[in-house]
């Protein structure tokens, strides 16, 4: 039990809450990409190593940060091309 992540919830400023979210919007992404390449990436020579600075570069705060950036240029430009099919 956390009590920062039920303050986090709680609270009225939602920027915090905002940069959770597209966190675990692309590590599930990327969680999604894994699983569909996993002969793929677990061949690949110091791959544990790899994924561990990459997910460290996702949790980055702010504008620069890995998955603000990732969000940006490729989650929602996706989703909001394909709205109208996601809705049906």
């Amino acid at each position: 039990f956390n009590i920062d992540r039920v303050l986090a919830v709680e609270s009225t400023v939602t920027t915090d809450d905002t940069e959770w979210l597209i966190y675990w919007i692309v590590y599930a992404s990327f969680g999604f990409a894994e699983y569909i390449g996993y002969a793929f990436f677990h061949s690949l020579p110091f791959y544990w190593l790899i994924k561990c600075l990459f997910l460290i570069w996702l949790m980055t705060p702010g504008e620069k940060g890995g998955s603000q950036i990732l969000y940006k240029r490729l989650v929602r430009p996706f989703v909001l091309k394909h709205h109208p099919t996601i809705d049906k």
